[in-house]
């Protein structure tokens, strides 16, 4: 039987309650927190659970030159902690110079 919307909505309550600090990856960090990341992590403020998807806040982040970023996780403090979930950006985006990365980041459970 599958999960009901109560259900989905306690799973991605329960990510984003252990977590609110975006990084961004050069790669996929594969659960390993801080693997391939780049730049500082931002906070964000998850709105309410609905359909089992929780949406953040927009986080920026400053990005080196020279740079790809393919991935982005969430995490449970600004350094160090752990990463408690990880997804591939919906299209990688490179740096020629430094710059800023703008990202609004999901959970979404099926």
């Amino acid at each position: 039987m599958p999960y009901t919307s109560t259900g989905l909505n306690a799973a991605v309550d329960g990510i984003a309650g252990a977590g609110t600090w975006i990084a961004f990856h050069t790669a996929d960090p594969a659960g390993v927190a801080g693997a391939s990341q780049t730049g500082t992590r931002t906070q964000t403020t998850w709105a309410a659970a609905s359909g089992g998807s929780r949406v953040g806040s927009q986080v920026s982040a400053s990005i080196g030159g020279g740079v790809t970023v393919s991935h982005w996780s969430i995490n449970t403090a600004s350094t160090a902690g752990n990463m408690i979930y990880s997804a591939a950006l919906s299209a990688s985006e490179t740096f020629g110079s430094a710059g800023t990365i703008q990202h609004t980041p999901t959970i979404t459970v099926a």
